[in-house]
């Protein structure tokens, strides 16, 4: 696959977890890796295999609180092999930033995701397992065209689950991305997984 991944990378990356995306320009999203495709919607895409984090609880006896802004590090995303995985995962961790991300409660057992100040922010529902203090969420589907190599546009779909374990004031997320094709496209299906950590303030 020679031709350049299609510019959906950001909105594909905010996708796979508002939490690990980061506010950047469609410009500077776009221009990379040249190969493959894999994409994760703009939020959405962004995931969807499910990830798993391993749950701990909030420790201290303190109840779980997951609502609040967190300061969150940069994220960390990895391949399951595969030039269009390989290249979406290196995309991820190129425009990967620093930024704060909010959780905010929407009824007992239900808290959505946010960015302050992001323009391209798609938020994502979460469910959580107070026991476990972890929360579950599921991102909406996102499709893109991408070069098979042989200059034809195939395709591709990318679906994303994201995981959130609260341990105190420490909020660990885990997003994981399933990218599947109908056409026969080298390297897919494949996953890619992104992690981050972060601060309550």
């Amino acid at each position: 696959m020679n031709g350049p991944i299609r510019s959906f990378t950001y909105a594909s990356l905010v996708a796979l977890g508002t939490l690990v995306a980061a506010a950047c320009s469609d410009d500077d999203a776009s221009g990379t890796s040249s190969g493959s495709s894999g994409s994760t919607s703009s939020s959405s895409s962004s995931g969807s295999s499910g990830s798993t984090s391993s749950s701990s609880s909030s420790g201290g006896g303190n109840a779980c609180e997951p609502e609040g802004t967190y300061a969150m590090g940069k994220a960390t995303w990895t391949s399951s092999g595969g030039k269009v995985c390989d290249e979406l995962a290196a995309d991820a961790n190129r425009i990967s930033k620093e930024s704060d991300i909010t959780l905010t409660k929407t009824d007992a057992t239900t808290y959505v995701s946010g960015e302050p100040g992001a323009t391209n922010d798609t938020p994502v529902s979460f469910t959580l397992d107070a026991s476990k203090c972890t929360l579950s969420g599921v991102e909406e589907p996102q499709s893109f065209m991408v070069d098979d190599g042989a200059g034809n546009e195939v395709e591709i779909t990318l679906e994303g689950t994201d995981t959130i374990v609260i341990s105190g004031k420490t909020l660990t997320f885990t997003g994981t991305g399933q990218v599947t094709s109908k056409a026969a496209l080298d390297g897919v299906p494949c996953t890619i997984t992104g992690t981050r950590t972060g601060t309550k303030k």
